[in-house]
């Protein structure tokens, strides 16, 4: 499959080291943060990090999977990258997360913009035949009240605005 992702909190470097942080078994927060610097074998951890990194530009499985390099969404934003995605030739659209929305209009609230942006998703999905795997934040604004929500499945009211995600989602699941 190929895969065009949306990681909206992070660059692509950065999820591109972090991958290669996860197949040399380094944490990713380490090597991120400049920790590993004080390492004794630093170097030898920068030049395996710098070989991963390379194999990764030239591995066949890497080739499948492209980052887009919005910071955020929004109806214009998640148009232009439903139209990378599809002009690529991707099966799936990653957005993580839906929730990074910036509107181009300072008199649109917060929700309006969400409604229209989670809307915007679904005619996507719909007009090019793209699968969307489109992560949300999850609320937990009661969970001092209630120790073991977090235990619990997600319930629509946990979901970050919620209530019109769900009507237009196919499947949620936390």
């Amino acid at each position: 499959r190929r895969i065009y992702y949306a990681g909206l909190e992070s660059r692509p470097q950065v999820l591109r080291t972090q991958i290669a942080c996860r197949f040399l078994a380094y944490d990713p927060g380490d090597i991120l943060s400049g920790q590993f610097t004080a390492w004794r074998n630093h170097d030898t951890v920068r030049d395996a990090l710098v070989a991963e990194l390379r194999r990764e530009q030239l591995a066949p499985a890497f080739k499948n999977i492209r980052f887009a390099p919005q910071k955020f969404v929004n109806q214009s934003a998640l148009t232009a990258i439903g139209a990378e995605a599809k002009a690529w030739g991707a099966d799936v659209l990653v957005i993580d997360h839906i929730d990074h929305v910036r509107s181009d209009d300072p008199k649109v609230n917060g929700f309006a913009e969400s409604k229209a942006t989670n809307q915007t998703a679904l005619d996507i999905a719909q007009e090019t035949g793209l699968r969307l795997l489109v992560a949300s934040q999850t609320n937990w604004t009661g969970l001092a009240a209630d120790t073991f929500a977090a235990h619990r499945p997600v319930r629509r009211e946990h979901v970050y605005m919620g209530g019109h995600k769900e009507q237009l989602a196919d499947l949620m699941f936390g």
